[in-house]
């Protein structure tokens, strides 16, 4: 067997994988470490998405297919209705690819792009992407990389007539294993090399722009980044270059939402804020706990909005 390794040209519609189990149908798009496809479990006659490491990554060979089978390693750990479920992994020819649930949809990133989302509309997405990250972070898992591109949307018809959609995180191309024992050691040996800077700029945390350890609260900081873009319908900083950005996430205060969008609900603005203080430990410290205050959000409107009995 040819040892894997990234992949440099495009796959052909009908090339086989897996020993004839799958078969590539299309080109569905590509990410940071690989080329997803369109393809179909032949033997059970199932749509997936197959992600094929590509060889542009930046990385060595060894480097890139290590980063890509911890990725297929580690969310095959998880079993979560928010997360897009990993099948297999494989190589075929000497190409490492892994095989996903098939999500049909927009991305959040299409969803927002141009425009802005409701309140509810917001709560409703973004306490499903914290349910996904508590059950990550339970199983020892930091995502390290959440934006709008790597939550999905998937339209779903609940009962006869009534369409709702289901949220998936994707995409643990940058997932590292996480235990509460080693972040609170700073002597321990850290899986993420202290200096390496991994991730998306605009949606950093602090402490991950500067290449130190991180912690699942460095998660639930990108989460509140991305409700300030759904929210103002752009991220939070914005500047020229990837450096520039990432020195407005340590350096810059938190930008108030209602000065974007002076309309805004205040008590959002206060969530943002908090979720993306400077100090972990002045954020919220878990996923649970984000989570619960979107919601308190969503019946406090709803409850507002009540007309009061005379």
């Amino acid at each position: 067997m040819n040892e894997p390794h990234p992949s440099s040209e495009p796959l052909g519609p009908g090339m086989m994988l897996g020993q004839g189990k799958y078969q590539v149908v299309s080109l569905l798009g590509s990410g940071g470490m690989g080329d997803v496809y369109l393809g179909r479990h032949l033997a059970l006659d199932r749509e997936v998405a197959i992600k094929v490491l590509r060889s542009r990554t930046g990385l060595s060979s060894t480097e890139a297919l290590a980063r890509f089978r911890r990725e297929a390693l580690l969310a095959s750990r998880l079993e979560h209705p928010n997360v897009v479920r990993v099948l297999d992994f494989d190589q075929e020819n000497g190409t490492a690819f892994i095989v996903m649930d098939l999500v049909r949809g927009d991305s959040l990133f299409e969803r927002v792009a141009g425009t802005r989302l409701e309140l509810d509309d917001l709560i409703d997405i973004m306490e499903k992407v914290c349910a996904a990250l508590e059950a990550a972070h339970q199983a020892g898992l930091l995502h390290r990389d959440l934006k709008p591109e790597n939550i999905l949307l998937e339209p779903f018809e609940s009962t006869p007539g009534l369409i709702e959609e289901r949220v998936k995180v994707c995409d643990f191309g940058l997932a590292k294993a996480y235990t509460a024992e080693a972040a609170a050691n700073p002597n321990a040996r850290s899986l993420t090399r202290v200096g390496e800077v991994s991730g998306t700029p605009e949606y950093m945390s602090p402490e991950q722009a500067r290449g130190e350890r991180l912690d699942p609260r460095s998660d639930l900081y990108s989460v509140g980044t991305i409700l300030y873009h759904l929210a103002a319908g752009r991220p939070p900083y914005t500047a020229s270059s990837a450096m520039a950005v990432l020195m407005r996430h340590v350096n810059y205060p938190v930008p108030r939402l209602r000065e974007a969008v002076p309309e805004a609900d205040p008590r959002l603005e206060r969530l943002i804020m908090k979720a993306m203080a400077k100090e972990p430990s002045d954020r919220f410290q878990t996923a649970a706990e984000l989570r619960s205050a979107l919601l308190s959000l969503h019946s406090s409107a709803a409850h507002s909005t009540q007309t009061p009995q005379s």
